[in-house]
């Protein structure tokens, strides 16, 4: 029998195991029956941090689904995990200090309603951010129409420019941080639907669960 599912990078150093066929486990002998959660932050790039020892996401659950999505209303996304066969539901709060961040909605108007299939580009300084508008998650999941910018320290974005599924390109400037917005397509009045202190932090651990719900 030949192994055309290799086991992948990441699960291979650190020592995660997972086959497709079960019938692989009198051939190889291999318990690959378990893969425990992992938490990894993204540090620029293709570069990922393992942060699982900072947080109960970590945990034994056997695990189908996740969604990031703010729980908590500050602006900053949590995460629900839905466990396999009857297992709770797992909710962990976001209690990192808060950064700068832009929150974006869209309303189409040649497009679909929700702007489903926007590609939206922020330039922060030197930085440049491209995001695309889809609520298609993990498995068996979808998250919310809208679509995140973190920007650290800085205070605003630059320019963003928005290219809408009507191929109808909008750019917008100097939008200020920390808020959760809702743009109109060929609209240049910009609507806040909520707000954050950027200031905001929490002495309690990075992400803390609360659950089963």
């Amino acid at each position: 029998m030949e192994d055309v599912a290799p086991v992948g990078e990441i699960l291979a150093r650190e020592g995660d195991f997972w086959v497709p066929n079960p019938w692989r486990y009198p051939l190889d002998r291999n318990l690959s029956a378990f893969e425990p959660n992992r938490l990894f932050l993204n540090a620029g790039g293709l570069r990922f941090v393992d942060l699982t020892w900072l947080s109960p996401a970590g945990s034994l659950s056997d695990g189908r689904g996740a969604v990031a999505a703010d729980f908590d209303g500050d602006l900053a996304p949590d995460l629900i995990a839905r466990n396999i066969g009857g297992g709770p539901v797992q909710l962990f709060l976001n209690r990192f200090p808060a950064t700068g961040r832009l929150i974006v909605r869209l309303r189409g108007r040649e497009s679909n309603r929700a702007g489903i299939g926007a590609r939206l580009t922020a330039e922060i300084g030197e930085r440049r951010l491209v995001r695309d508008l889809f609520v298609h998650n993990s498995f068996t999941t979808q998250q919310p129409a809208q679509v995140e910018f973190a920007f650290g320290e800085a205070e605003r974005v630059d320019r963003l420019l928005i290219r809408w599924p009507s191929g109808t390109l909008q750019e917008l400037r100097e939008l200020g941080g920390n808020r959760l917005i809702r743009i109109t397509e060929g609209e240049a009045e910009v609507e806040t639907i909520a707000t954050r202190a950027p200031s905001t932090t929490s002495d309690t651990p990075p992400h803390s669960q609360e659950g089963p719900r």
